[in-house]
């Protein structure tokens, strides 16, 4: 996800840290 049009750095990992946490949540619920 690229959305670093003029965005802090913060929000950029806030991005990537929720991707991170769907793409888990969604490894747990298969198993």
């Amino acid at each position: 996800v690229s959305l670093t049009i003029g965005w802090p750095r913060d929000v950029e990992l806030d991005i990537s840290g929720l991707e991170n946490r769907l793409k888990t949540s969604i490894e747990l619920q298969r198993t």
